[in-house]
């Protein structure tokens, strides 16, 4: 059933993206094409380029949602083969009514509009998930990697296999099973590592713990954090890993400090107290007793 002649395009197509350009050395068939995808049918432009050099200038001045190309193609299978390299849909000359030329032209424009959007949006993802501070993957619902950020994709500390080496289509959990040997029935599962299991395998929605990968200057640490989201029907995971060495270190220094104070404390035969701003003791050595 074709669509009323004098319907117009949705209201929300942006201009440029209704622009049509024919690309047909038949002036005759040009001008049938322009006739029926004009303005009145909610076609807003239509131009026509007579050979490949004049649609490339038309292509350099301006964007186009949809592009008819005479590809003078003899068989179906080059057609097929045209359409796996990017075309959306091939057209037989004299077989279609110009309602149904139409209806294809309004589907073209509305997927190109579609994948647009799409192409923003994941434009969008990426640029803020590059923006972030930790190595960052997307994973769908069977563990596998789909998406990584750029600190991801440039991290190069071959130490850390979790990060290193692991792109696109890798099923995560067989990373996590050789990293912390949980596929040798030798070795005992680590506790921590089975909430990051439980969670790649859907039984648990969020999980997140440190751990240690080696590298070249001695040992770096990770803040390894894992969660799943379902929304309308489809369900993915965020994974990220953050390095935390600067503040493992802080915290290795601290402990020290706190270990040397008391055994400086809990030893000393003089009596010694610390006294805050307002006057009052905080402590007291031992010799106090």
């Amino acid at each position: 059933m074709g669509l009323p002649n004098s319907e117009p395009l949705e209201s929300n197509f942006n201009q440029a993206l209704t622009a049509v350009l024919v690309v047909e050395d038949d002036p005759h068939f040009s001008e049938l094409i322009g006739r029926v995808l004009s303005p009145r049918h909610g076609f807003p432009q239509v131009a026509i380029a007579q050979s490949l050099g004049e649609a490339l200038v038309h292509l350099e001045q301006q964007t186009f949602g949809l592009v008819f190309l005479d590809l003078n193609l003899p068989d179906e299978d080059k057609a097929l083969q045209a359409m796996r390299d990017g075309a959306h849909d091939y057209l037989v000359k004299g077989h279609l009514s110009p309602d149904a030329l139409r209806r294809v032209a309004r589907y073209a424009l509305e997927r190109y509009a579609a994948g647009r959007t799409l192409r923003q949006f994941r434009a969008l993802l990426s640029g803020s998930m590059d923006a972030l501070p930790a190595c960052i993957a997307i994973l769908d619902p069977e563990g596998r990697v789909r998406l990584t950020n750029s600190r991801w994709r440039g991290y190069r500390n071959p130490g850390n296999p979790l990060i290193h080496g692991c792109g696109e289509g890798t099923l995560y959990r067989s990373l996590v099973e050789r990293f912390w040997g949980v596929a040798d029935p030798e070795v005992t599962n680590p506790t921590e590592v089975k909430g990051l299991l439980q969670v790649l395998a859907g039984k648990r929605e969020r999980f997140s713990m440190d751990y240690a990968a080696p590298q070249e200057t001695g040992e770096a640490w990770y803040e390894l954090s894992v969660e799943r989201f379902t929304e309308e029907g489809n369900t993915h995971l965020v994974l990220s890993h953050l390095d935390i060495t600067e503040r493992k270190i802080l915290e290795v220094q601290l402990k020290t400090s706190e270990d040397l104070f008391t055994l400086i404390t809990q030893n000393v035969v003089d009596l010694m107290a610390i006294i805050d701003a307002t006057g009052h003791r905080v402590y007291t050595s031992p010799s106090y007793m």
